[in-house]
């Protein structure tokens, strides 16, 4: 198994789980408790959230976020967003 294909059957394993410790992730995908934690580590830096709980209790789970985010603008509010991003695309950091 692949490194991409462990860090799936990784996520899968802690979706199906809720919460799951490095130790028991690493006997299910017969690879070392170093290696989970690389692999938790690499996961986190593409973005997947990850809560660890640490203690006698603790393990990782998968952090719930919300799929879409409502914004309610008037008119004026949003033309007005919109002159301030376009204009801020025409300033420059140059100092010329």
């Amino acid at each position: 198994m692949n490194k991409r294909e462990r860090q799936n059957k990784l996520v899968q394993a802690i979706q199906e789980n809720r919460q799951i410790t490095a130790s028991e992730l690493a006997t299910k995908l017969n690879v070392s408790k170093r290696t989970i934690l690389r692999d938790i580590q690499d996961l986190e830096d593409q973005g997947v959230k990850i809560l660890a709980k640490h203690g006698k209790l603790g393990g990782y789970q998968l952090q719930e976020t919300p799929n879409s985010y409502e914004i309610e603008l008037t008119e004026n509010q949003l033309s007005a967003l919109f002159l301030v991003l376009n204009e801020s695309q025409s300033i420059s950091t140059l100092p010329y």
